[in-house]
């Protein structure tokens, strides 16, 4: 993960985005409401994206957020939070398993191989 950590502060040194916006977007609303599940927080990869997603959106310290960024964020919590709202239980022994949006599940997969959500 050296690695990669490396190649994402080294792009963006340079002003090159190594996460699209959009991207940038769906990390931070995920880390937003599901941000205490564990796998936000053992997974290096993710650590490494969320801190470069807060950076990109200058939602650290006293910066003023990037607006568009800031826009997309709310519009993907939103429609997590409204899934959730009417989600329906998985079949588990957690009473944290629930159905997540689709959308979630794929970005989780596909780009840390998180294969379960839980909340």
């Amino acid at each position: 993960m050296k690695i990669y950590e490396e190649w994402v502060e080294s792009l963006s040194q340079v002003g090159i985005h190594p996460i699209s916006d959009d991207t940038v977007a769906k990390i931070l609303a995920i880390v937003y409401v599901y941000g205490g599940s564990m796998e936000l927080v053992f997974n290096m990869k993710m650590a490494i994206d969320i801190s470069y997603s807060i950076k990109r959106a200058k939602m650290i310290g006293g910066e003023v957020p990037d607006v568009s960024i800031a826009n997309e964020v709310k519009r993907y919590i939103k429609d997590i939070e409204d899934f959730l709202k009417n989600a329906k239980s998985v079949k588990s022994d957690s009473p944290f398993a629930v159905e997540h949006p689709q959308w979630v599940k794929d970005f989780m997969e596909e780009r840390y191989n998180i294969k379960k959500m839980w909340i």
